[in-house]
C-alpha cells in the first residue's frame, strides 16, 4: 500500500516550487495522457504547426510571384519585408503576451479574467497602430542610408511603408486570437490563419501582375494584398467571437471592456521584454541580410533564396514554440511545475524529429526548393546562383537542430514569465556574435580585404550559424537553472490546497471550454 505521507509530499512538490530540486529536469519520460502528455501536446501544437506552415507557404508564394514579376521586386520584398517584420515584432510580441495571461488564468481556474485581458490587448493594439503609422515614413531615408544598389531602395521603402502603416490590422487580429490561443483551441486559430493566407494569396495573384484601381502592381500590389488580408482576418475573428454562445457567461468578454491599468501594466511588464526579445532577434537577422546585400547582387539573391527555403521548411517549428508557451502558461498557472518539465521535453522530441527531416531535405534535395526562384534569369547566371545557394542550405542544416532547441526552451521560459532574462540573453548574444562582427565584416569588405565577395558572404553565414547555436544552448541552460519556476505572472490568489488529493487538483478540461455544439 502506498504511504499517504509520500503522496502528500509528491503533491506539495508540484504545487510549491520551493520544495523542489534546485535544477529543472531536462530529460523526462513522455507519457501519452494528461495535460503534459503527448496527446495534448499534439492536440495544441499540430494546428499551430499547420498555421505556421500556411504562413510559410504564403510567404514563399508571395516571394515566388514577385520573382516571376521581376528579380528586383523579389529582392526588395525580402529586405523590405524583414525590416517591416522587425518593426512589427516589438508590438506583436508585447500584445501577443496576452495569450500567456489567458493561459495562466485558465490554469488557475479564473476564467472571468480572460475578457479583461483581451480588451487590454485591443487597447494596446490601437496604440501600437498609431505608432506604426508614424514610423512608416521613415522607410525611405533608412533604405537610402543602407545603400543597396538602385532601384532597390525605392522599392524596399515602398513595401515597408504600406505594410507597416497597415500593421494595426495584424495587431488587432492577434490580440483577438489570444482568446482562443491561450485556451489551447488552436484548430480555430488554424482556420483563421488559413483563411487570411488564402485571401492574401488570391490578392497576390491579382494585384502583383495587374494594377487595380488605387492599387499598383508589382511589389506595391503585394504589400496591399498583405494589408487587405490582415483586415479580412480581423473581421473573421470578430465574427467568431460574436457567434460564441458562452463568451460573456464564462469569460466576461463584453462586460470587461473598461480599461484596467493594473492588468495593462502587468501585460507590459512581462510582454514588453518579450517584444524587445523578438525585436532583438529580428534585428539581428535584419542586420545580417542587409550586410549580405552589401556583398553584391549574387550574394544577396542567393541568400534570399536560402532564407526563403528555410522559412518554408522551418517556420512550422515556430508552431511548437507557441504550443510550448501556451502549455507552459497553463501548467505554471496551475503550479504544476513537474508537468511543465515533462511537456517541454515532449515538445522538444517532436521538434527534433521534424528538424532532422528538414536537414535531410536541405542537404539531399535542395534543387527542388530553389528552382522556384529562377524567374527569367539566364542559364549561366542561374547555375552560379544555385551553386552558392546549395552551400548556404548546408549551413542552414548545421544550425537547424539548435534552432529547434532555442525555439522550444524560449517558448517555455516565456510561458513561465521569464521574459526579461530571455530578452537580455538574446540582446547580448545578438550584439556580440552577429551584429557587431557583421558590421566589422562590412568594414573589411569595403576596405578591399576580400578578393571574392562570396568569401565574405560565407563568413557572414558562419556568424549566423554560431549565433543560433549559442542561443539554443543558452536557453536550454536557463531552463535547466530552474529560476522560472518561482515567477508569478498573474496576481497571486490561493486557489489550491497544497494538501489536496491528487485527483482534486486539475486544470480545466479544454473540451469543456468549447462553444455549445462546437
Amino acid at each position: 500500500m502506498n504511504d499517504p505521507d509520500n503522496k502528500i509530499e509528491a503533491k506539495m512538490k508540484s504545487v510549491v516550487p520551493g520544495t523542489m530540486p534546485r535544477r529543472a529536469r531536462l530529460f523526462v519520460p513522455p507519457r501519452l495522457e494528461g495535460r503534459d502528455g503527448l496527446r495534448n501536446v499534439i492536440s495544441v501544437g499540430f494546428p499551430l504547426i499547420l498555421s505556421n506552415a500556411v504562413i510559410a507557404l504564403n510567404l514563399f508564394l508571395d516571394r515566388t510571384f514577385l520573382a516571376w514579376h521581376s528579380a528586383d521586386a523579389f529582392t526588395a520584398s525580402m529586405q523590405g519585408g524583414i525590416l517591416t517584420w522587425m518593426v512589427l515584432t516589438v508590438f506583436l510580441f508585447t500584445i501577443g503576451y496576452a495569450t500567456t495571461f489567458v493561459a495562466q488564468y485558465l490554469g488557475a481556474g479564473r476564467l472571468e479574467r480572460v475578457g479583461a485581458v483581451i480588451w487590454q490587448a485591443i487597447y494596446l493594439s490601437l496604440a501600437g497602430g498609431v505608432l506604426l503609422v508614424l514610423i512608416a515614413p521613415l522607410g525611405w531615408p533608412l533604405f537610402r542610408w543602407i545603400g543597396h544598389d538602385e532601384p532597390l531602395p525605392a522599392l524596399e521603402a515602398f513595401y515597408f511603408q504600406i505594410v507597416t502603416a497597415g500593421g494595426i490590422f495584424f495587431l488587432l487580429q492577434n490580440a483577438l486570437l489570444a482568446f482562443y490561443q491561450g485556451q489551447g483551441r488552436t484548430r480555430l486559430v488554424l482556420f483563421v490563419t488559413a483563411a487570411t493566407c488564402l485571401i492574401n494569396i488570391c490578392l497576390n495573384v491579382w494585384l502583383i501582375f495587374t494594377p487595380v484601381w488605387i492599387f499598383p502592381d508589382g511589389i506595391g500590389g503585394a504589400a496591399w494584398a498583405t494589408v487587405l488580408a490582415w483586415a479580412a482576418g480581423t473581421l473573421i475573428v470578430v465574427a467568431f467571437l460574436l457567434a460564441h454562445p458562452n463568451v460573456e457567461r464564462k469569460y466576461r468578454l463584453f462586460s470587461s471592456w473598461r480599461y484596467d491599468s493594473g492588468l495593462t501594466r502587468r501585460i507590459l511588464r512581462f510582454g514588453f521584454p518579450s517584444g524587445l526579445h523578438g525585436l532583438v532577434e529580428t534585428s539581428g537577422f535584419t542586420i545580417f541580410l542587409m550586410v549580405v546585400g552589401v556583398f553584391g547582387y549574387q550574394a544577396q539573391f542567393a541568400s534570399n533564396m536560402a532564407m526563403n527555403v528555410n522559412m518554408l521548411l522551418f517556420i512550422p517549428s515556430v508552431g511548437m514554440h507557441i504550443a510550448a508557451s501556451i502549455l507552459a502558461g497553463q501548467l505554471c498557472g496551475a503550479k504544476d511545475i513537474y508537468g511543465t518539465e515533462r511537456m517541454v521535453f515532449t515538445v522538444l522530441l517532436l521538434c527534433g524529429l521534424y528538424s532532422l527531416a528538414v536537414c535531410f531535405l536541405y542537404i539531399f534535395v535542395p534543387d527542388f526548393f530553389l528552382v522556384w526562384f529562377r524567374g527569367n534569369l539566364p542559364e549561366a547566371e542561374w547555375l552560379e546562383l544555385m551553386h552558392v545557394a546549395r552551400m548556404l542550405l548546408v549551413v542552414v542544416a548545421v544550425y537547424t537542430l539548435f534552432d529547434a532547441v532555442g525555439l522550444v526552451y524560449s517558448g517555455a521560459l516565456k510561458g513561465a514569465g521569464d521574459t526579461k532574462w530571455v530578452m537580455w540573453a538574446g540582446l547580448c548574444i545578438s550584439m556580440f556574435i552577429l551584429a557587431i562582427p557583421s558590421t566589422i565584416l562590412v568594414w573589411l569588405f569595403r576596405a578591399d580585404y576580400f578578393a571574392n565577395p562570396n568569401h565574405a558572404m560565407m563568413i557572414a553565414w558562419g556568424l549566423c550559424c554560431l549565433y543560433i547555436m549559442t542561443l539554443g544552448s543558452v536557453y536550454l541552460l536557463r531552463f535547466h537553472n530552474g529560476r522560472w519556476r518561482s515567477i508569478d505572472v498573474i496576481e497571486h490568489q490561493s486557489l489550491v490546497d497544497p494538501l489536496a488529493s491528487l485527483d482534486e487538483v486539475k486544470l480545466p478540461d479544454v473540451t469543456e471550454l468549447e462553444p455549445d455544439g462546437g
